[in-house]
């Protein structure tokens, strides 16, 4: 992973969690890039994570991470991140917005109008839980991780692991 020091340590937590699951070149974005545009023929935001996808041909997916401590994500969350998908010139389904405590209603309609997925995720402290990470680094585990993604991806399952929640 591609760590950034000044990153929220949600889209941190959320970046470790998709490396442990064997996701591909995982691209955690630096906060202080956010406000800056690079200009290559067309505008570039960086988003808060990124990896690619395999399926059906090597892409990359953005994710947007909302860390609320007691508030649902609103359509606002879901919409300005569709803006900088289509700011950016990308298609909104290689995107997915990550958030703690869910969504409201209208929230959930915008994002399926826009083919935006919509997921739930809250970390878990593996001191206080007793969870040890498990580990896809062996020889083994990388590529059956791949070949598990491949597989879901083409049969248009959910790409991201069973510890994210899919909302929409």
């Amino acid at each position: 992973m591609r760590d950034a020091r000044t990153a929220h340590p949600y889209a941190r937590s959320v970046a470790r969690a998709l490396e442990r699951a064997g996701f591909l070149d995982v691209t955690l974005e630096d906060e202080v890039a956010k406000a800056q545009w690079r200009t290559n023929g067309r505008a570039f935001i960086p988003f808060d994570v990124s990896y690619l996808a395999l399926a059906p041909s090597p892409h990359r997916e953005y994710l947007e991470c909302k860390h609320h401590e007691r508030r649902q994500a609103d359509e606002r969350d879901v919409a300005k991140f569709i803006e900088d998908l289509r700011t950016c010139g990308l298609d909104t389904t290689n995107g997915a917005v990550i958030t703690t405590c869910g969504y409201t209603h209208l929230a959930m309609d915008y994002a399926r109008q826009a083919n935006i997925r919509l997921y739930t995720y809250t970390p878990t402290d593996k001191r206080r839980a007793g969870v040890f990470e498990r580990a896809y680094e062996t020889l083994v585990e990388r590529p059956r991780a791949i070949m598990t993604e491949l597989r879901e991806s083409l049969s248009g399952t959910t790409r991201l692991p069973g510890e994210f929640m899919r909302m929409a």
